[in-house]
């Protein structure tokens, strides 16, 4: 897979706006921003920690194991008031116990070698009353079926091998909350939300970014030939017009409450 923590793949995923869907899903679970402190967990470059000081949390931590991540971090937000860029892990984060009331971690999950440990790592530095907000692609979600907009389910269709790669990294619904509950949540949800994943002007501008395996880490498995063979189905499928593509996604809610 694509390596994002190389300086040159830094900013393969922040340079695209944060889906407004996203955002008011977001609002259901909090309540007064302006009194709370956040952290967003394997920040990459810095999106969705812009996305929750827009929000208006009174003070947000971007946390990243990766240097060239914090630093292509820092220069895209470096404007960004309340906010601080710090080097850490889902495992170790080196935050303080209970300083923390909003836990967010996004696209994050399927890249954990042992996702209940990170769980209980959120729960150590969570606030009483605190909320873990996580989201990533179940095997489920990646294998709807292809359509105008959703373009990923085309890939898995016309090559059905990657389905293996997908089955060996991504989480279920069900191990997710076992994992949860291990770690000490309580009042698990999970819903699915359909988000904005890009606008294009046309299918040359999606062309482009295909060839370029842009914010795909999936298309890394794909050899040169392959990938120029989906462009052609892909072309043979959807309208030379704007293409809005769309992709689905898992999301658990959970809350931390002390047990005294």
């Amino acid at each position: 897979m694509i390596d994002f923590h190389s300086f040159e793949n830094t900013n393969s995923y922040s340079n695209r706006p944060v889906d407004i869907t996203w955002i008011e899903k977001l609002q259901t679970f909090i309540e007064k921003p302006q009194h709370k402190i956040a952290v967003d967990m394997g920040c990459g470059g810095g999106l969705y920690t812009e996305a929750l000081a827009d929000l208006g949390f009174k003070e947000i931590y971007g946390i990243d194991f990766s240097d060239a991540m914090l630093t292509s971090a820092t220069n895209n937000y470096q404007y960004l008031k309340r906010t601080r860029f710090l080097k850490g892990t889902a495992y170790s984060s080196g935050l303080e116990s209970s300083s923390i009331d909003f836990y967010l971690q996004r696209a994050v999950l399927h890249h954990l070698s042992d996702p209940e440990a990170a769980f209980m790592e959120a729960a150590r530095i969570l606030r009483n009353e605190g909320i873990i907000f996580i989201q990533d692609r179940t095997i489920e979600d990646c294998l709807i079926p292809g359509s105008t907009s959703h373009l990923r389910g085309y890939l898995y269709y016309d090559f059905p091998e990657l389905i293996e790669i997908e089955k060996q990294r991504r989480p279920t619904i069900s191990e997710t909350i076992f994992q949860l509950k291990n770690a000490g949540f309580t009042e698990i949800k999970h819903m699915n939300l359909w988000e904005v994943r890009k606008k294009y002007d046309s299918f040359q501008d999606l062309r482009r970014e295909i060839e370029s395996r842009k914010g795909r880490s999936i298309l890394h498995e794909l050899t040169d030939a392959e990938l120029k063979l989906w462009i052609q189905k892909l072309e043979n499928r959807l309208p030379d017009m704007e293409i809005v593509e769309k992709d689905c996604w898992t999301i658990w809610v959970a809350h931390k409450k002390d047990s005294n």
